[in-house]
């Protein structure tokens, strides 16, 4: 017994096809690199020091972020963890994936 498909069925597996590999690309160009997630990562921990520190209220989060630039959004990452958790962190869950 061989299947047969009908000229409307050949065309719904088609348009599933290629609505499969639209959605399969766009989530691949839409995923973040790690280095954007360290960023925003870095991002909401200083907009988090911020909210949380009352000497900090006049200062803008870029403003500080980019003062902070020369130590790279991972170290940064590292740091204010370390200085509001006070977890000293030595590997952070990016590196253990990463392994």
């Amino acid at each position: 017994m061989t299947l047969k498909f009908n000229g409307w069925q050949r065309l719904w597996i088609v348009f599933g096809i290629i609505y499969l590999i639209i959605v399969t690309v766009g989530m691949v160009i839409d995923t973040p690199s790690q280095t954007k997630v360290y960023e925003n990562w870095s991002l909401d921990l200083i907009r988090w020091s911020i909210k949380n520190n009352p000497k900090m209220k006049n200062f803008s989060v870029f403003a500080i972020h980019a003062d902070y630039s020369d130590l790279g959004d991972k170290e940064l990452v590292r740091r204010l963890k370390q200085k509001y958790t006070g977890e000293k962190l030595q590997n952070l869950e990016f590196d253990i994936i990463n392994q």
